[in-house]
């Protein structure tokens, strides 16, 4: 039996304000955040990075499971990028000048692979913010190579034995297949079907590989319609008939745990988002997977809530 160690990370939501006043853009940046400060807290960031760096030895693989920018404007997405694949040095900013911050570094030499998927506000683009952009898909194509509606998949060995970690593209592909919220989700068949075969493809490579299915939006049944995955069923029933029993999940900016027959869904709060964030807290779940010599595996959760007192994410007992 192996043991393998992720760290889950989500909802990052790193924007700066632009560059230029042209139009009143820094107006409407401000006023946006004044209204829905969905922005990152600074010092939540900044903690983030140094956490991650007091137990990165121990891990074998970081999760980012989107938004990591708060919305696909370039100038963010780039912003998004330096902080987490930029050498670890204090010369970089996030929402102000003057404030310093470390990265996280996911291209260090020796360092845990880094996994990042695709969040709605990261497939915002224009100025209405609409669904369906793809500038994330070049800024992030390092780690993201599936594009709009893709389906990635990592492996992970250890002792004899295999973890793989399935990622779908749930976010809108157009303004269309919303229906209250352009921030939802949507199950797509031809997604899920994608997803399913890559399973299958996983199996056939790894039979005795132990499987986690990866969404930025929890399939849960009983959230509120403007932070549904629509047609969530459809992704529970997928995962049942293929005996997936665990779906890893941001979205919701809080951290709980639902179950469904046969599956569990394991939802991360946000790590820095100050839009709901700073109510439920700031979260970074560490996930202990043990996967037996059969593919069955098991999951232990190890969550640390940031502490604003100390400027730090602290394990919660």
């Amino acid at each position: 039996m192996a043991n393998f160690r992720v760290l889950h990370i989500t909802d990052l939501h790193i924007a700066i304000p632009p560059g230029e006043d042209t139009l009143g853009q820094r107006a409407i940046w401000r006023s946006r955040e004044y209204v829905y400060p969905s922005c990152a807290n600074p010092w939540a960031l900044e903690a983030a990075a140094e956490f991650l760096f007091e137990v990165r030895e121990g891990v074998d693989l970081v999760l980012i499971s989107g938004d990591v920018a708060d919305d696909g404007q370039q100038r963010n997405l780039d912003a998004a990028l330096r902080f987490i694949a930029a050498p670890a040095v204090r010369d970089w900013y996030v929402m102000q000048e003057g404030a310093v911050h470390p990265r996280l570094d996911a291209e260090r030499d020796g360092g845990p692979p880094f996994f990042i998927i695709p969040g709605n506000h990261d497939r915002f683009h224009g100025v209405g913010r609409l669904p369906g952009g793809t500038a994330f898909d070049q800024t992030f194509g390092a780690y993201w190579e599936r594009g709009l509606g893709g389906v990635q998949a990592i492996s992970l060995k250890k002792d004899l034995s295999t973890l793989t970690l399935i990622a779908a593209d749930f976010c809108l592909q157009s303004a269309f297949s919303g229906t209250v919220y352009l921030g939802q989700g949507n199950a797509y068949e031809d997604v899920i079907a994608a997803l399913v075969e890559e399973t299958a493809a996983v199996r056939a490579t790894y039979p005795n590989g132990g499987i986690v299915w990866v969404s930025h939006f929890p399939p849960l049944l009983d959230v509120d319609l403007s932070l549904r995955l629509l047609g969530a069923e459809r992704l529970i029933n997928a995962a049942r008939d293929n005996n997936v029993r665990y779906v890893l999940a941001g979205h919701l900016h809080r951290s709980q745990v639902n179950t469904y027959v046969d599956l569990e869904v394991i939802c991360t709060g946000s790590a820095s988002s100050k839009s709901i964030g700073e109510v439920y807290g700031f979260w970074i779940q560490g996930l202990d997977i043990e996967v037996d010599p059969f593919g069955s595996l098991s999951i232990a959760l190890s969550p640390s809530r940031y502490k604003p007192s100390e400027i730090a994410f602290v394990r919660q007992m």
